[in-house]
């Protein structure tokens, strides 16, 4: 028997406050103005799907969902404000992640394990610098969006060495970042 909780364009998030969330497999919570930070979800054990898109006013992103390990979905589209994501990444299930346009976001979390089924990551106009060490260990990687990542100045040779990466798209990026790399399409061009 599995929850799924979808609240948008609400004042109702009071309602989460002190929820255990044992059943949830989806929590959709798009453009819900009131939400500034996401709450503990440690007890959503079962969570598959999390949707923050497009909540204006959300700044973080509680510690406890970067360790939820049955997560394939997650993402904070649109999310302008948010500029704290959980520490620590331990997200082994995940395939799909996006924080495209948290203009505000400038840190990444510390990936604690292999994440081995993440396929796509998007992270392009957001306000990253760098990228954690750490980030080798997305193993399944197979396109990563950079685009209009003011702040991005370099991309570490860990990141073009990832064994999957089909697609590597950082274009209108920093100083000295203008690329495009498709393993598929045989194409690379640097400038």
């Amino acid at each position: 028997h599995k929850l799924h909780l979808e609240i948008s364009k609400t004042n109702k998030f009071s309602i989460l406050a002190n929820q255990k969330f044992e059943s949830l497999s989806e929590m959709v919570l798009r453009g819900c103005r009131f939400i500034k930070q996401t709450p503990d979800m440690s007890g959503a054990q079962n969570l598959k799907k999390l949707c923050l898109d497009n909540c204006k006013n959300l700044v973080e992103v509680h510690d406890s969902i970067g360790l939820l390990d049955k997560i394939t979905w997650f993402t904070a589209v649109g999310c302008t404000n948010l500029r704290i994501l959980p520490r620590s990444f331990k997200l082994t299930s995940l395939e799909h992640l996006s924080f495209k346009k948290c203009s505000n976001l400038q840190c990444l979390p510390n990936i604690l394990e292999e994440m081995k089924h993440v396929k796509n990551l998007d992270l392009s106009g957001t306000a990253i610098e760098e990228f954690p060490l750490s980030f080798r260990k997305l193993t399944g990687l197979k396109y990563l969006v950079l685009d209009k990542c003011k702040m991005l100045n370099k991309i570490s040779t860990s990141i073009l060495m990832l064994p999957k990466l089909k697609r590597l798209m950082a274009v209108q990026c920093g100083r000295y970042v203008n690329l495009i790399l498709g393993k598929s399409e045989g194409q690379v061009r640097l400038s």
